[in-house]
């Protein structure tokens, strides 16, 4: 901390130099200057950071066309920005539970249609299992409207298998 009066005076010397500069820019020049963060802000379609952008300009225009009023031009200055931050903040909390309420309802979507599939899916393994002995082939001219007739197949039969000739039975070869 004792170095500090070697970078102090180096440092007052450059802000001379540019409120030299800046006291020789025409003020159409300045205006426009302060006034491109806002219309980059615009392009953001945020409307805190529009807010922010807007708080800042004018912050800068009021410096730069009062320098005497300082201190209460960056008190105001502060004092909005805080609340520019806060409502920001509000802001995003309620972005941030409106978007939990809608990922908690997706989960419960696509829990109801994995169940739904599930379901289906079932029912569909009974539906063939029940008709391996019937004569109804899914898709060829069921009761559904698929297929046609001329178009069905014979129906599955159960294979059977062959008993074993037990040793009381006489063998034939």
């Amino acid at each position: 901390m004792g170095d500090w009066h070697l970078v102090a005076p180096p440092l007052q010397s450059l802000l001379s130099r540019w409120a030299a500069f800046l006291s020789e820019v025409p003020e159409s020049v300045v205006l426009a200057t302060t006034l491109l963060p806002i219309a980059l802000a615009i392009f953001s379609k945020r409307p805190i950071v529009l807010l922010g952008s807007i708080l800042l300009a004018l912050v800068s225009l009021c410096l730069l066309i009062a320098p005497a009023n300082m201190a209460e031009v960056l008190a105001t200055g502060f004092y909005l920005a805080g609340v520019t931050i806060a409502l920001s903040g509000i802001i995003a909390r309620r972005r941030a539970k409106a978007l939990q309420v809608l990922q908690d309802e997706i989960d419960r979507l696509r829990r109801d249609v994995n169940a739904l599939s599930y379901g289906e899916q079932r029912r569909f393994i009974k539906e063939l299992k029940g008709q391996e002995g019937g004569s109804i082939v899914p898709g060829a001219g069921d009761e559904r409207g698929n297929g046609s007739s001329r178009d069905a197949k014979p129906p599955i039969k159960k294979a059977t298998r062959r008993r074993k000739p037990t040793n009381d039975a006489p063998r034939t070869k």
